[in-house]
């Protein structure tokens, strides 16, 4: 046996250094299962010599609360025997909706160039020998880095017992769906979530770097055991069957070009049929460039017209301290809110002015902002 572990050790060792990509030949050659494999053997033979009573063996996490002789806190495994460090995997597909962005398809590999713009990276669109097939604005939450366990289509991150049941029962998932997932009891670690005649929780033992549900059977890795329980009865139950389906993510924003800008044309926007109604606005499911979902919210003004779209800084003067009829029958006879004692009467001026009751005479947002930016200190103190 030592041998074949030297053997294992000579193998992974006298390899060349990755570069961020990996030579075909070491990709087809596949030698992290062989040492894997090598290295279950030797884990199988310690836990039956030792007669370890901490080596597994299928416990449901329906017993989760109890402590196990020597379990640890896990970490989340950041070695899931594929990948490389520095690419990113898509976990969805996604269709462009401005020329600054990409689309891309499930399984597309990226460089990311940089995160810096929050909600929207640069990347850069690799094929698998890491040569650049375009670049562009993606949305990072489509994106998982392709050597970590989050690119994995069956792992749904730290999630509650109730929440794994409430995916997995979906119609759409059948008998045998499971998914992994980080309990978020902090001594449980990982947990395999599988669909049967109900949902059943198996507890993912871990010690250092190895991972176990059964004691007869260790693995170097969490895809490594999910790779061979979809292939091998699991704990007198079929094999794992498909991935839990899982619900696709928005961008934060409605396109990269949006992110800073606060209106939008009326004319991008196509209404559709009314969703509910409140005292102050009327919500409209409508389309955004006749392409993508969005709820509309159409203000009302005190004198019954719709702002639409145009909304302006009207829409945010609303009296709050008093009854939806009060507000209504103030403002209609003229009335609008004294000024505060600390605030300078070029401001005050300001706030009529967007009060006032005819729309043309109001100031839009950028009238403001530019009124605004003249102000300065002496300003503020000779007010």
């Amino acid at each position: 046996m030592n041998e074949g572990m030297n053997a294992a050790a000579r193998l992974v060792f006298n390899l060349p250094k990755f570069s961020h990509v990996t030579p075909p030949l070491f990709r087809d050659l596949h030698w992290l299962p062989v040492a894997a494999r090598i290295k279950f053997k030797t884990m199988t033979l310690r836990a039956r010599l030792s007669g370890d009573k901490n080596a597994g063996g299928g416990a449901e996490e329906d017993q989760e609360d109890q402590q196990q002789g020597e379990e640890r806190e896990a970490a989340p495994a950041g070695d899931t025997g594929l990948g490389r460090p520095d690419i990113y995997k898509a976990v969805f597909s996604y269709q462009s909706r401005d020329e600054r962005e990409m689309s891309f398809r499930e399984g597309d590999l990226f460089d990311v160039i940089t995160s810096r713009d929050g909600d929207w990276w640069a990347v850069r669109k690799v094929d698998p020998d890491g040569r650049a097939l375009g670049s562009g604005y993606v949305p990072g939450n489509f994106l998982k880095r392709e050597e970590s366990v989050d690119a994995q289509p069956w792992y749904f991150g730290k999630m509650s017992r109730f929440e794994a049941q409430s995916h997995l029962m979906c119609p759409e998932n059948k008998n045998g769906a499971f998914l992994v997932r980080l309990s978020q009891k902090g001594h449980v670690g990982y947990v395999l979530s599988v669909k049967q005649s109900r949902v059943k929780h198996f507890k993912v033992f871990q010690s250092d770097s190895d991972f176990w549900v059964e004691k007869e059977h260790v693995f170097c890795s969490l895809a490594d055991l999910v790779n061979f329980y979809q292939s091998h009865q699991f704990s007198t139950r079929e094999p794992l069957g498909q991935p839990c389906k899982r619900m696709e993510p928005h961008p934060a924003d409605l396109s990269k070009a949006t992110v800073d800008e606060w209106e939008l044309p009326k004319e991008e926007f196509t209404l559709q049929e009314q969703l509910g109604s409140g005292y102050f606005a009327d919500v409209y499911r409508g389309l955004w460039k006749n392409q993508i979902n969005v709820a509309v919210k159409v203000l009302k003004a005190v004198h019954g017209h719709s702002l639409h779209f145009s909304f302006s800084p009207y829409s945010f003067s609303f009296l709050t301290a008093l009854s939806n009829q009060e507000v209504y029958q103030k403002v209609a006879s003229g009335y609008r809110m004294p000024c505060p004692s600390s605030c300078p009467n070029f401001i005050y001026s300001l706030m009529l002015s967007c009060w006032h009751a005819k729309e043309a005479h109001r100031p839009d947002f950028k009238e403001l902002y530019d009124q605004l930016c003249t102000i300065n200190s002496y300003d503020i103190c000779e007010g």
